[in-house]
C-alpha cells in the first residue's frame, strides 16, 4: 500500500486574491534541516548575484547552522541571510505568504513535506530539479538546476514575472491531496483489505 504522507490543515485558507499578496517582499525561506545535501550553499552563492533579496532559514539549532553561518561569511551575503530559529506554526505562515517563495534546493531529498506546506500557505516554491520533486510537486514549482547558480537566479526572476494567482491555486489544490485524513482513510481501508 502506498499512501500520501499528509500535511496540516492549519496551512490550508480559503484561495481568494487577499490571500495572495502582490507586493510581496524581495526575500525567500528556507524550512529545515541544514544538512550539507539541503544545497544550501547554492543559494550563498546565488545570493550575490540577487542583492536586493533576503533569505530566512527557519529551523532548529545544531551544528549544521554554525557551519552555515561560516558558509555564508565565506560567501560575504551575511547581509541578506537570517537564522530565525524555530517559528509558531502563524508565524511560518505568515512569513511564507509575505515571501516571493520558499525554496527547496536539494541535491537529493526523500520527500517533500515543508515545500508543500509552503505551497498550502499560498506561496510561490523554488525547487531543485530532482525527480522526487516532480513526482510531488508537478508544474507547480519553478524548477532549477541545483549545482547551477545561474539556474536559481533565472528561477528567481521566472517567480518574480509570473501571474502569482494561477500558479498559487494550483499549487494549493495538489497540496491539498496531501492530507492527514486522507491518509488515515486509505490506510484503514488497506488494513480492512488484509485483515
Amino acid at each position: 500500500m502506498i499512501s500520501k504522507e499528509g500535511i496540516s490543515d492549519i496551512y490550508r485558507q480559503e484561495i481568494s486574491k487577499r490571500f495572495v499578496k502582490k507586493n510581496v517582499r524581495k526575500q525567500f525561506v528556507y524550512t529545515g534541516s541544514l544538512y550539507p545535501h539541503k544545497n544550501l550553499k547554492l543559494v550563498f552563492c546565488s545570493l550575490r548575484k540577487l542583492p536586493k533579496y533576503h533569505l530566512y532559514i527557519v529551523g532548529s539549532r545544531n551544528v549544521f547552522r554554525e557551519r552555515m553561518k561560516v558558509l555564508v561569511s565565506r560567501f560575504k551575503v551575511k547581509q541578506q541571510v537570517s537564522f530565525l530559529g524555530r517559528l509558531s506554526d502563524e508565524e511560518l505562515i505568515r512569513l511564507y505568504q509575505d515571501s516571493l517563495a520558499a525554496i527547496q534546493p536539494s541535491l537529493s531529498e526523500g520527500f517533500g513535506l515543508t515545500g508543500l506546506e509552503a505551497m498550502a500557505s499560498k506561496t510561490l516554491l523554488l525547487a531543485s530539479d530532482i525527480p522526487v520533486f516532480h513526482e510531488i510537486y508537478k508544474d507547480s514549482a519553478f524548477y532549477f538546476d541545483p549545482k547551477d547558480s545561474e539556474s536559481f537566479v533565472e528561477a528567481v526572476h521566472q517567480a518574480e514575472i509570473a501571474d502569482r494567482l494561477p500558479k498559487i491555486k494550483a499549487a494549493a489544490q495538489l497540496a491539498a491531496t496531501y492530507s492527514w485524513h486522507q491518509m488515515a482513510k486509505e490506510s484503514l481501508k488497506a488494513y480492512l483489505e488484509v485483515a
